[in-house]
């Protein structure tokens, strides 16, 4: 037999790892001879029996479309009802990390960001643990992948393979694989602000942006803040100038490569 699943009430829709069909708006998964219970607690996912799978994260053999995936629609998640607006009142900082940057080899600036760990402390521990460089994971090395002007700054991408590392296989965390999305609690309503980047899978991993604006509202629901680049040093000047950085190509990436050479915990 033959089961067809669509999961609508938190804006996603979900597809077997197998062979797959197109609808206009909504991924629809097909495989046989296997059976699913699928429900929804607290916003998480259950599963009952699962199919064989490829590949299994937290989330189980389950491929989460979301917007940034091209071939279906935007969608947008609710904020939870506990959700943070930084524009009103700041969360508390429980960790303060430092990343140097340099283009072609020669120093640019340093970037220190103060990190919300009651908000997200398990994207904070994700995000602190490759700082520091535990288990040889580190942002030490890795690149500045993506600057869109006015608009956001891409980091990070340890493993390589920018968007496409969870089809690659090169997604890399603190953990080793991709982890679990833990919250769309903070708002985006203030300039420098830390999100993490969304596979397709709906996974996170080392990469991250820095918004530039105040209002980018446009990611709430979609991608989980944790952040903000500090305010009080040159740290938004730095950021300021990446964003000036000429790119090239469909992704938005700068012409010439800027690295973070060194990271750490302060």
């Amino acid at each position: 037999f033959t089961i067809f699943v669509v999961l609508v009430s938190r804006g996603y829709s979900i597809q077997f790892p197998a062979k797959s069909i197109q609808t206009s708006s909504t991924q629809v998964g097909r495989r046989g001879a296997c059976s699913w219970a699928l429900g929804m607690a607290g916003g998480s996912l259950m599963k009952g029996s699962p199919a064989r799978a490829e590949k299994l994260y937290e989330l189980g053999p389950l491929v989460l479309r979301t917007e940034d995936d091209p071939s279906i629609n935007p969608t947008v998640l609710e904020p939870s009802a506990l959700a943070i607006d930084p524009s009103v009142s700041l969360p508390a900082v429980t960790y303060r990390v430092f990343m140097k940057l340099s283009m072609d080899g020669k120093p640019v600036g340093v970037i220190n960001f103060e990190l919300f760990g009651k908000v997200a402390p398990k994207t904070v521990e994700n995000f602190v643990s490759l700082c520091r460089g535990d288990g040889g994971r580190s942002y030490a090395g890795s690149s500045v992948f993506r600057v869109i002007p006015g608009l956001n700054i891409g980091f990070g991408d340890v493993g390589g393979g920018g968007d496409r590392c969870v089809k690659a296989g090169t997604c890399i965390s603190a953990k080793g694989g991709p982890i679990r999305v833990e919250n769309f609690d903070l708002l985006h309503t203030v300039s420098g602000l830390v999100s993490m980047a969304r596979g397709l899978d709906g996974t996170i991993d080392s990469r991250f942006f820095v918004t530039i604006p105040e209002d980018a509202r446009w990611a709430d629901g979609r991608y989980s803040a944790f952040g903000r680049v500090s305010q009080t040093d040159d740290s938004m000047a730095v950021l300021s100038y990446l964003g000036g950085l000429e790119t090239t190509g469909t992704k938005n990436s700068p012409k010439q490569a800027v690295t973070i050479s060194e990271c750490g915990v302060l």
